[in-house]
């Protein structure tokens, strides 16, 4: 029999080792629960932004205003850039909170837009740029990165400061890349239209809003908000890893031999005293070209099961009755 599983027990372990590693604030003092933990991981790598090359694309509006900005944004906007298209690490730009597991971004989680700081000097903390009175307002996509518009900051003290609610934001995508909105599009019904000073009544009320852009009915592009004001979007995903991962312990405890059995049909050759694991994938030293053939429950998540002896990551896509 294969030993003792705990997948649940590696899951808390795996995201308090990358908390830890990229300086994510988490409550550390609280009872740690699985399911709260897993929602701030997903909603960690959102609001920092998941390395990977992204395509990079301006619109209308952000050449307009890029012809009066102060020059030294320049410099910022150009490394903003080259970060998207390399794949590389845009923390230093993000907002302070952003490493902040416990902190909620209503313009993230409604329009699923990111704010970038412009600054070329670090800041005394030296983990971000300078902060700076304009930001460059951006929609980030798996592939693909829309800079939409450099704007001043808003103000949260000003009640007449509107900007983090302006669905103006939404405007400019649907104009310049309307194909970009319409994963969000909810048929047949029709939107909201409101004020900029209506809906930031409501979303301080984490209420989630159908808006109307042109001729479609989006649903929040960032994943909504629940009532606590945390992330829908993140939450759905800790939940659903946290129900995969339960289905394939019980799988491999209650039909073991016929696991094994198809693992070693599959190329992966493990014994009776094997240890398996859950890990992050992007800890494991398998060969991307390999993890791209991965296809089974798992592979959306970001998280596999190793074989540790041999290495093995297995993307589980079987069951058996």
């Amino acid at each position: 029999m294969v030993r003792r599983l705990n997948f649940v027990s590696d899951l808390v372990e795996g995201i308090e080792r990358y908390f830890y590693e990229q300086g994510i604030k988490y409550p550390r003092s609280e009872p740690t629960q699985p399911e709260h933990l897993a929602e701030r991981y997903y909603y960690s790598l959102a609001k920092m932004i998941v390395t990977r090359p992204r395509r990079v694309h301006y619109s209308a509006e952000f050449h307009t205003t890029l012809s009066t900005l102060d020059s030294r944004y320049a410099t910022a906007i150009e490394a903003i850039h080259s970060c998207f298209e390399e794949g590389a690490d845009l923390s230093k730009f993000l907002s302070k909170r952003a490493s902040d597991s416990r902190s909620n971004d209503p313009l993230l989680s409604d329009f699923g837009v990111h704010h970038f700081h412009l600054g070329t000097k670090s800041h005394p903390n030296a983990r971000h740029v300078q902060r700076t009175d304009d930001l460059l307002f951006v929609f980030v996509q798996p592939l693909d990165a829309y800079f939409l518009d450099v704007r001043n900051h808003p103000n949260r003290n000003d009640p007449s400061d509107f900007g983090w609610c302006d669905v103006e934001l939404l405007t400019i995508i649907d104009a310049n890349w309307p194909e970009a909105l319409d994963p969000f599009i909810v048929r047949g019904v029709q939107g909201t239209t409101l004020t900029d000073e209506q809906r930031m009544v409501l979303r301080t009320k984490n209420t989630n809003l159908v808006t109307q852009i042109g001729a479609k009915a989006i649903a929040p592009p960032g994943g909504g908000m629940l009532a606590n004001g945390s992330n829908l979007k993140s939450r759905f995903q800790g939940d659903k890893l946290l129900a995969q991962v339960d289905h394939i312990e019980q799988l491999i405890e209650h039909c073991w031999d016929d696991c094994k059995g198809e693992l070693q049909l599959a190329g992966v050759n493990v014994s009776d005293s094997a240890e398996l694991r859950l890990v992050r994938v992007a800890e494991s030293s398998v060969p991307r070209s390999e993890l791209g053939a991965m296809t089974g429950y798992l592979s959306w998540s970001g998280w596999a099961i190793a074989e540790t002896t041999s290495g093995t990551l297995i993307d589980w896509t079987f069951e058996f009755e």
